[in-house]
């Protein structure tokens, strides 16, 4: 019975006397850092030229008709908006190389 008894000591006082180290919380460091890109040439601004529609009737119908300057001027004004998209899509490819060559 002593036996016993001194082995049920021995055991809880060997897990009283180990204590589990605390495991320390984590330090979360936010660190920022910028490519280089320096910055591209800026894009000319879109000028559009005014465009005059005119409404005929023809056989009980109204139409819109433009003039031959009109449909020059439509013309021009598609133009620029394609010179513009090519623009723009020119400076995204020009910030995505560089983000690749100077990665984070």
């Amino acid at each position: 019975m002593k036996s016993k008894l001194l082995l049920i000591s021995l055991l809880l006082a060997g897990c009283a006397a180990k204590q589990p180290t605390p495991i320390p919380e984590p330090v979360v460091v936010t660190k920022y850092v910028y490519a280089d890109c320096g910055i591209p040439p800026a894009r000319a601004a879109v000028d559009f030229r005014p465009i005059t529609w005119r409404i005929i009737e023809f056989s009980g119908e109204n139409l819109f008709t433009l003039s031959v300057q009109g449909y020059k001027d439509l013309a021009f004004n598609t133009s620029e908006i394609i010179k513009g998209a090519k623009e723009l899509k020119a400076e995204v490819e020009y910030y995505e190389a560089c983000m690749k060559r100077d990665p984070l």
